[in-house]
């Protein structure tokens, strides 16, 4: 998420279509970001176990592209979330 020119990434997790349910404790590594325009590109690290989750089976991601936070929980958007099957973290270099 960016606001006023700072952003912010999460961890969570979803069953389907519905709210994430965000860690308490961000699992995420920013190596590097970079805000243009309305374009932020971000490259991040996350180790391939923790808070219960198992990243070393493949998963289906989801970034959600708009939306606010709302009592630090996703609230509804407008935009359908980017979607990336078979993610398989253990085989990325």
């Amino acid at each position: 998420m960016v606001r006023n020119g700072q952003f912010e990434v999460r961890t969570g997790k979803t069953t389907g279509y519905m709210a994430p349910i965000f860690d308490n404790q961000s699992n995420v590594n920013v190596q590097m970001a970079r805000l243009s325009g309305t374009i932020l590109n971000a490259m991040i690290t996350v180790p391939l176990s923790f808070n219960g989750m198992n990243l070393q089976n493949c998963q289906t991601w989801n970034f959600v592209e708009t939306g606010q936070l709302v009592n630090g929980q996703l609230a509804p958007h407008s935009s359908t979330p980017f979607q990336v099957n078979n993610v398989c973290a253990s085989q990325c270099r």
